[in-house]
C-alpha cells in the first residue's frame, strides 16, 4: 500500500498554486492563450487504476492525472458534443490521457478532505455547482443551467474490480447525505435534492498490491471513503450556499 501520512483538511486554492496532498499534488491553471478557461490538475503519485463515468477516462483507465475543466453556460449549447469539447481542451493543455470532469464551479473554492486510519487513507477533491440541483426521480428535462458536483477520490490501497464499483456507490451515498445536510432542494420538484443532473465521480487506486475485495460501510477503507467524501462535499455545498444566498435551490438545513 502507498503510505503518506496526512491530516484531514479543507482549503481554498488560489492560482497559481501547487498544493501537496496526501496522494500527489493539486494545481490550478489560470486561462491562457492555449485555452481560455481555468482548469484544475490533480497529479497522482503514479499511474492509478480509475473507475468513472467521466467523458474522458471513463469507464476505466490507468492515468496519473485527473483534470477539472471549467465551463460556463455558453460553452456547451445543445449542438456542441461534450466529449469532443473535453478532448480539445485536454489537447490544448497537453493532458491527453487524463481523466477529466467538466465544472462550472469556481475553482478557487475547490474542497479537499483526507481521512486516515493507521495504514489506510482516502483523499477526496470536490468542486460543486448546484444551480442544476435535482432529486433522483424528478421528471426528465433539459436544463440551460450548468451545475455539477464532481468528486475524485484516491486511496492508497489496490482495489478489486468489485471494490472499485462498491466504492463508487459509497461515494454516491456520502455525496447524497452531504447535499441533504446542506439543505439543497431540487430546482424542479422543490424536494430535498440528491445531487445535480450531471454529477460525476471517479475512484482511483494504485496497482501492484494485494487488492482489497470490498470497501463497504463495514470496512475501514469504506469508512474512510465515506468520511472524506462527505466532509468535502458538505463544505463545497455550504460554500456555494454562501456565494448564492438567494438561489431557488436553497432550503433550510435539517
Amino acid at each position: 500500500m502507498l503510505q503518506n501520512p496526512a491530516q484531514s483538511m479543507l482549503l481554498d486554492l488560489p492560482a497559481p498554486h501547487l498544493e501537496p496532498l496526501a496522494l500527489g499534488t493539486l494545481q490550478r491553471w489560470t486561462p491562457d492563450p492555449q485555452w481560455p478557461r481555468a482548469a484544475l490538475l490533480w497529479q497522482l503519485p503514479e499511474a492509478f487504476v480509475c473507475t468513472s463515468w467521466a467523458l474522458a477516462g471513463g469507464p476505466h483507465c490507468v492515468t496519473d492525472r485527473i483534470v477539472w475543466l471549467q465551463v460556463n453556460d455558453a460553452d456547451l449549447p445543445p449542438h456542441v458534443c461534450p466529449t469532443e469539447y473535453v478532448a480539445e481542451a485536454l489537447a490544448a493543455r497537453s493532458c491527453q490521457g487524463a481523466l477529466s470532469f467538466l465544472t462550472s464551479a469556481q475553482l478557487h473554492g475547490v474542497r479537499i478532505a483526507t481521512a486516515q486510519e493507521q495504514d489506510l487513507l482516502a483523499t477526496v477533491v470536490v468542486t460543486a455547482g448546484l444551480g442544476n440541483a435535482l432529486r433522483a426521480g424528478d421528471p426528465a428535462a433539459w436544463s440551460p443551467r450548468v451545475g455539477t458536483i464532481n468528486i475524485a477520490c484516491a486511496v492508497n490501497a489496490s482495489l478489486s474490480p468489485r471494490a472499485q464499483l462498491e466504492g463508487l456507490c459509497l461515494m454516491t451515498e456520502a455525496k447524497t447525505a452531504a447535499v441533504f445536510d446542506a439543505g439543497i432542494l431540487s430546482r424542479i420538484s422543490g424536494q430535498p435534492a440528491t445531487g445535480t443532473g450531471t454529477d460525476c465521480q471517479a475512484l482511483a487506486s494504485p496497482s501492484g498490491f494485494t487488492p482489497l475485495e470490498y470497501v463497504g460501510k463495514h470496512t475501514r477503507m469504506g469508512s474512510l471513503i465515506g468520511k472524506a467524501v462527505y466532509e468535502a462535499v458538505l463544505e463545497a455545498c455550504l460554500q456555494w450556499r454562501s456565494q448564492y444566498p438567494q438561489h431557488c435551490v436553497l432550503g433550510k438545513r435539517p
